[in-house]
């Protein structure tokens, strides 16, 4: 049960962040402050980031394996995004297969950086 706390406040977390920061991007862009393709770039790296931060909380709450952890997360994500899309009724394609996999990859990452950093602090 611990487990899937550890899951669901990671993926809690990173779903703010997201809606957080698809609120400010989406207010600048209300206000002509961006243009489309810097309007685009920043969303996917603000998604990015904000998978980052919630499988690195992961990582470093999990007690071993951060990497592998942080690719089961990528891939939670990963299906709830599909599964979003399919309701909402946008084709999925070549570019969006892609889209997936950089976050499976950031979210590995971010579980590989949080466990060390628990295991660093912990040895210190």
């Amino acid at each position: 049960m611990e487990y899937i706390k550890r899951y669901m406040i990671s993926i809690s977390i990173s779903f703010i962040l997201v809606l957080v920061f698809c609120f400010l991007l989406n207010v600048l862009n209300y206000f002509d402050v961006l243009n489309k393709s810097f309007y685009k770039g920043l969303l996917i790296l603000f998604l990015v980031i904000s998978i980052f931060i919630g499988s690195y909380n992961l990582g470093y709450k999990s007690e071993n394996k951060g990497y592998l952890n942080g690719i089961i997360f990528g891939f939670v994500i990963s299906v709830l995004f599909i599964v979003l899309s399919l309701v909402l009724k946008s084709d999925l394609s070549l570019s969006s297969a892609i889209y997936y996999l950089i976050i499976v990859i950031t979210s590995s990452i971010g579980g590989t950086i949080g466990i060390n950093k628990k295991i660093t602090e912990t040895n210190q």
